[in-house]
């Protein structure tokens, strides 16, 4: 009797905002890409619902597309690179428990 290896749990084709998150935290997620800098993947494939990159609403269903060639992660690194860094207006609070 030969042990099988289990197979590669399936990676999910969709993603709900939470409560503080933004799109460099979920691309990171190791389950979406596991790089923060592929964000504007989601952007793409979101357009219809993402207007602002940097205003998520909780509870929004993000599509994940997994066709992604390396073409297309080079793109968007450098689509991230070129994007201003948000900076939360004065006196605005975030807090974000630790998950």
């Amino acid at each position: 009797m030969t042990d099988k290896p289990a197979p590669a749990p399936e990676l999910p084709t969709t993603y709900t905002v939470e409560k503080c998150d933004d799109l460099w935290s979920i691309s990171a997620k190791p389950q979406i890409y596991g790089d923060a800098l592929l964000w504007p993947l989601l952007v793409d494939a979101n357009s219809d619902k993402i207007k602002n990159p940097n205003k998520l609403s909780v509870g929004m269903v993000l599509s994940i597309p997994r066709d992604v060639s390396d073409a297309d992660k080079t793109a968007a690194r450098a689509k991230a690179a070129k994007f201003p860094k948000y900076v939360p207006p004065a006196g605005a609070k975030r807090y974000c428990p630790p998950k």
